[in-house]
């Protein structure tokens, strides 16, 4: 077997175990061991995940131009969670760049700051 084909062969073998993971509802250790092997990310995503850097938040006192920035990082997790709806589901996975070298930052937000938005 060649490489190429290992890696196709292993790529197949995790969005398997992925598929069952998002069947199975589950967020088991497995799955996080799936999506960051050996505590790291995977150097692309697929249909099945995606890294976004950060939970967006929304801090009280925020300018027009925070709130317009909240609302379009909302609306880009929004997309990505039909995406996943009208495929087959899947998982994203907050804390982590797409690119760089030390891509895993770690993520701290209020998840009902996405309430505190109006109009």
């Amino acid at each position: 077997m060649t490489n190429s084909n290992e890696t196709e062969h292993a790529i197949r073998s995790l969005l398997l175990k992925l598929r069952q993971g998002v069947e199975d509802l589950s967020l088991a250790k497995e799955i996080i061991g799936l999506l960051l092997p050996g505590g790291r990310p995977h150097d692309f995503e697929s249909e099945l995940w995606d890294y976004k850097e950060k939970l967006p938040e929304l801090l009280p006192g925020a300018t027009e131009e925070n709130k317009k920035l909240f609302k379009a990082e909302i609306g880009d997790i929004i997309k990505d969670v039909v995406a996943f709806h009208n495929a087959y589901g899947g998982y994203i996975v907050f804390g982590v760049a797409d690119k760089g070298k030390n891509r895993l930052k770690g993520c701290i937000a209020n998840l009902t700051a996405v309430t505190s938005i109006k109009g």
